[in-house]
């Protein structure tokens, strides 16, 4: 059996490594459509005191860590 051995291993590495950052921001940006956007900036401008289910989760979060 013939073996294949790489001399450059530095542009296949360097493709994967683009890809995979290709692939990360995807998972980590979120596209929202003008009245999405809006309404999420509306809620981040009340002032309203956090409620029983989000103190119950930051609660969970921290406990977590």
């Amino acid at each position: 059996m013939r073996q294949h051995y790489i001399t450059n291993p530095s542009p296949l590495l360097e493709a994967a490594f683009e890809q995979a950052k290709r692939v990360l921001q995807e998972y980590e940006t979120i596209t929202l459509s003008n009245v999405e956007r809006d309404r999420f900036f509306a809620l981040l401008e009340t002032s309203d005191e956090p409620n029983d289910f989000l103190k119950a989760a930051m609660s969970e979060y921290l406990e977590a860590q």
